[in-house]
């Protein structure tokens, strides 16, 4: 049995991203779980990325599926928390476009609530599989994908958590502030 802990909010760690088709920016956030990625990704002003098209889709997939010559596991906005087998995204827009891997969406485990690409190298690569909240799978991170629509800006993070320890069982506040939004606490 395997324990995965988070210990840190997650936070913008690339370039922010601007698909010139839709106008809409992107960032990947650090590893963390669906849920925890979403909550910042509001903060930020958006939401886990909506796919609407299987362009956006390439384009999500093809820009940061392998960021940093690392493959990974991509948090989308689509879920079923609210009831199981019906898909919503967080963004609130309708479920049109799907790109499920083969025998997928299948709650397997039982609450595989939320969604993501499968990485690059997977023989479904950028295909969808509904996961359980989780941070890594083996070695390979599961990164949220944030999503802000081009009246919002990039968001340009101006101060975050550095080097900052504490005690298991410590409340501790960490302030990340971005430009344009107000302060995330955790």
């Amino acid at each position: 049995f395997r324990w995965e802990v988070e210990l840190s909010p997650p936070v913008p760690f690339t370039p922010v991203f601007s698909n010139a088709a839709n106008g809409h920016y992107y960032a990947l956030l650090t590893p963390a779980t669906w849920t925890w990625s979403e909550r910042v990704a509001a903060e930020l002003g958006g939401h886990l990325t909506t796919l609407r098209n299987q362009a956006e889709q390439n384009w999500v997939f093809d820009t940061l599926a392998r960021y940093g010559g690392v493959n990974r596991l991509l948090w989308i906005g689509i879920n079923d928390v609210a009831a199981e087998g019906k898909f919503r995204w967080s963004s609130g827009e309708p479920a049109g476009f799907t790109y499920w891997a083969s025998g997928e969406p299948n709650n397997a485990l039982t609450g595989e609530d939320f969604v993501t690409m499968y990485p690059p190298g997977h023989s479904q690569a950028g295909r969808w599989n509904d996961w359980g909240e989780r941070v890594f799978s083996g070695s390979q991170p599961f990164n949220g994908v944030v999503e802000l629509p081009a009246t919002k800006g990039p968001p340009v993070i101006i101060r975050q958590p550095y080097n900052q320890r504490v005690n298991p069982g410590t409340t501790v506040t960490f302030p990340m502030y971005a430009i344009g939004s107000r302060p995330l606490r955790y």
